[in-house]
């Protein structure tokens, strides 16, 4: 029983690689370490493996009469390519149009909000902190590498790293996001009416008692018009 656990052991963490395969063995686990950012991608994307499916049956069903009958599996790899590379470019796209309306907004945000000065030296510290210890990892790795039970932990500990830097990022961004929404509001002096309090209808003070819910709700809906015209 001793010698088969042992011997799982082993295939879990494999034998220590000779000292003239270092370099070999380090650039071995390089690829890993990008799968493991490339992870963070292909979860996002891989949805799009359901879209394809969907639109190969309803497309190939009506145009192809012996689709039941053969499989066509190119159709399916044609989707999800297009999909993989139009996904690619539209988020680049996006990020970059993203980037540029922050810049503008911090710097509409900065002139009235102070704190969310203080928000921005927090994520940049954040930032710093995140590098600093991916680099740390790294090099735990590369100098635990002769050795395939530090070098493994050590590798399980940047994954998890890069996972949970994920997850810190997004709400980090979603911190920001409502620190901008009150710096424009306050910026604009715009009164931006909450949708999520009140669905059908928004109270004022110019609204009457006799008036129809009909009016009320245009109302809303002109002044949620002008705050985004605006």
């Amino acid at each position: 029983m001793r010698v088969h656990s042992d011997e799982q052991f082993g295939m879990v963490f494999p034998a220590s690689p000779p000292h003239q395969h270092n370099s070999d063995y380090i650039i071995s686990k390089i690829p890993l370490i990008l799968a493991a950012l490339l992870r963070l991608w292909f979860f996002i994307v891989s949805a799009g493996f359901l879209d394809a499916a969907i639109i190969e049956r309803i497309y190939a069903s009506y145009f192809v009469v012996d689709y039941e009958k053969t499989s066509r599996a190119w159709i399916s790899s044609s989707i999800i390519t297009f999909e993989f590379i139009s996904s690619m470019l539209l988020a680049s796209t996006f990020m970059l149009g993203l980037y540029s309306v922050n810049l503008i907004l911090i710097g509409c945000a900065l002139a009235v909000s102070l704190s969310l000065m203080v928000v921005m030296v927090t994520v940049g510290v954040f930032a710093c902190l995140i590098i600093f210890i991916l680099i740390l990892l790294t090099v735990t790795f590369v100098t635990f590498c002769n050795e395939p039970h530090k070098a493994e932990l050590s590798f399980a500990v940047v994954d998890l790293f890069i996972a949970l830097s994920a997850v810190g990022i997004f709400l980090v961004f979603t911190m920001i996001l409502r620190e901008w929404k009150r710096s424009i509001r306050l910026c604009l002096n715009i009164p931006v009416p909450s949708c999520c309090r009140r669905v059908g209808f928004f109270k004022s003070k110019r609204i009457g008692t006799t008036e129809t819910q009909d009016s009320v709700a245009d109302q809303y809906f002109d002044r949620l018009r002008k705050a985004w015209h605006v």
